[in-house]
């Protein structure tokens, strides 16, 4: 008789603390969920002067927004050596004034040793006021000589200050 309670009551506290363990981890589940948000992957090509984690920002205004943009990218040419275009074209078109009166924007850039290397499944980590980035790197089984970079890019809050190393 006593080993039946004994086993009952041993049964019910392992319930009660599987119950409050599952409980837990569901919790910091969708807590993780909450503070992770997708970002993107802009290709700018390989950026010579810079080295990964040199110019990380948080961008908090359009003026900073252009200059960062126009200072770390790749120009083309026409044969009379005039700038046709650049590789940050397309990005500088992406955003105005108005989406920094409300949001700013978390940059990374990812140099790499091929352009076989892709960057894939971008997204920003929040904690408090700092984002880190979580990303895929695919490596082909043989790559190409030449060298790429990737702005890894997520839109956040003012709440975002900085980029945590």
């Amino acid at each position: 008789m006593k080993k039946d309670i004994f086993t009952v009551v041993l049964l019910t506290i392992m319930a009660i603390i599987g119950s409050f363990l599952i409980y837990r981890f569901t919790d910091k589940k969708e807590n993780i969920t909450k503070n992770k948000i997708e970002g993107f992957v802009y290709n700018v090509g390989y950026l010579s002067n810079v080295k990964e984690n040199e110019i990380d920002i948080v961008i908090s205004d359009y003026n900073s927004f252009k200059s960062y943009f126009v200072t770390y990218t790749n120009y083309t040419y026409d044969g009379n050596g005039n700038i046709i275009s650049t590789s940050c074209d397309k990005i500088l078109s992406m955003y105005n004034e108005e989406f920094f009166k409300t949001k700013s924007l978390a940059v990374k850039y990812i140099p790499l040793s091929s352009g076989s290397i892709t960057i894939s499944s971008v997204y920003g980590i929040i904690d408090g006021e700092k984002i880190s980035f979580e990303y895929k790197k695919n490596s082909p089984d043989v790559g190409t000589m030449d060298m790429n970079g990737y702005f890894l890019i997520v839109e956040v809050s003012k709440d975002i200050k900085e980029i945590k190393k």
